[in-house]
């Protein structure tokens, strides 16, 4: 293994073990009774309603620990390109790891500015990853991410919701209702026809709310990605 990049590795296995404290504190977040469900029935039909609302926000440390580490992961690939450029005998000033909003822009502002330090092989290479918007999607995300943590909220999701229904009547219903971010008002997320008997279990996440590319996807799943993603570009130059 190639020592020049033993400092990055360090960072990105620092990513690594804080994505997982901030998974468990999730979890623990999740299950100390941070939400609440609830049912209603009509009196006139029969039919039942289930409920859901947040109890607790949020934690606002998740955020902050989250946005560190999306910043340290897309810092790490700077520091990657500044490695490249002193291997080549170049100049780690003003050298950065481009991730663009276009094709055109990371061919000119890329390769030919932020690049133009690094061999001929590591420049191909670093363009191959297609980092720019619809070239690399995770890629772009993990840029954008880092661009828009100052400001970003994380929200609660339903996860994942599943149900085993059985109904006394010949033909009972259940529907499942489309849910957004979990707030504290309730929100209906299932109706039950009459003589439904069901059982429901649900998965609730701490979820990003932007960029659009990650938006409603869990933060513990969104960082182990992004971490294996950079450790993966790391692994090409070794």
């Amino acid at each position: 293994m190639a020592s020049d990049l033993d400092e990055i590795r360090d960072r990105i296995t620092w990513c690594g073990n804080r994505s997982l404290v901030l998974s468990a504190q999730i979890d623990q977040f999740i299950s100390s009774g941070a939400y609440q469900i609830s049912h209603e029935v009509d009196p006139g039909t029969g039919d039942g309603t289930y409920f859901l609302q947040l109890r607790k926000a949020v934690p606002t440390h998740f955020r902050i620990e989250a946005g560190a580490i999306v910043h340290e992961l897309r810092a790490s690939l700077d520091n990657l390109a500044c490695v490249l450029a002193i291997r080549n005998g170049g100049s780690a000033k003003n050298t950065y790891f481009p991730v663009s909003r276009s094709l055109a822009i990371f061919e000119n502002d890329g390769l030919k500015r932020k690049l133009r330090y690094l061999s001929e092989a590591d420049r191909k290479v670093i363009a191959a990853l297609k980092p720019y918007d619809g070239g690399n999607p995770l890629l772009f995300a993990l840029h954008n991410c880092d661009l828009t943590r100052k400001h970003q909220r994380l929200i609660a999701t339903a996860g994942g919701i599943h149900q085993f229904g059985i109904g006394n009547a010949a033909i009972t219903t259940l529907e499942m209702l489309q849910t957004g971010p979990i707030t504290t008002k309730r929100q209906p997320f299932a109706r039950l026809g009459k003589g439904t008997h069901v059982d429901i279990t649900i998965g609730i996440d701490i979820s990003f709310s932007e960029p659009d590319a990650i938006k409603g996807r869990p933060v513990s799943t969104v960082l182990r990605d992004f971490t294996s993603l950079v450790h993966s570009i790391v692994d090409l130059f070794d």
